[in-house]
């Protein structure tokens, strides 16, 4: 409440006095703090239903495989893609906490993000930096993003289906993802970093 100014009310009530047009001007103020809170409110929740109902379908639909073959980055960063007013929309603060990562030296290594597998998911990265775990969010949306908006499309669509093969069950499990991802993108790790980059930057 306090970032919303809530915190100055009292104050401005007590100099008020009484006086008829201090307490329509404070009733007007805190009319209006409630509905930001409400938008806000109503904002969250919206996220969160897009976010979380994207996981079941995904599962539902079968794009994840039915026995965990994915990393964490990919079914979060597809869930994220989904958050926006419709699936695919660019999410301004997760590209600004990137950028601002980037230039604070801060930023997750795209191999150690598509690699990561771990039982609290991308929030084990809070134990290594700060605003780790958003940041890894963040971060999955960027790729994910990139792969369905250039023309590495086809070579992450096959990457899924390869996944989600049962016959392929055994090779992914004992080789990192990145490594499979580069394969059906025909790229190394430094181009994809700054390609995502590059991405970014034309948001």
């Amino acid at each position: 409440f306090d970032a919303l100014g809530l915190a100055h009310v009292d104050q401005f009530r007590a100099g008020a006095n009484g006086n008829r047009e201090y307490d329509r001007m404070l009733r007007q103020q805190e009319r209006s703090m409630l509905q930001q809170i409400d938008r806000q409110s109503r904002q969250i929740s919206t996220t969160v239903l897009r976010h979380e109902g994207a996981h079941q379908l995904f599962h539902t639909l079968g794009i994840h495989s039915s026995f965990h073959a994915e990393n964490v980055w990919l079914m979060e960063g597809l869930a994220v893609y989904c958050e926006g007013d419709r699936p695919g929309a660019i999410l301004r603060p997760h590209v600004q906490l990137i950028q601002s990562a980037v230039r604070d030296g801060k930023n997750i290594s795209l191999t150690e993000l598509v690699n990561h597998r771990s039982t609290r998911g991308l929030l084990a990265f809070d134990e290594s930096r700060s605003q780790g775990g958003a940041l890894a969010y963040a971060q999955s949306w960027a790729l994910v993003h990139y792969l369905l908006h250039t023309s590495h499309r086809t070579g992450f669509e096959a990457f899924l289906l390869h996944l989600r093969a049962r016959e392929n069950l055994r090779e992914v499990a004992v080789t990192p993802q990145m490594e499979l991802l580069l394969r059906f993108l025909k790229m190394d790790g430094e181009t994809l970093e700054q390609n995502v980059r590059r991405h970014l930057a034309g948001m």
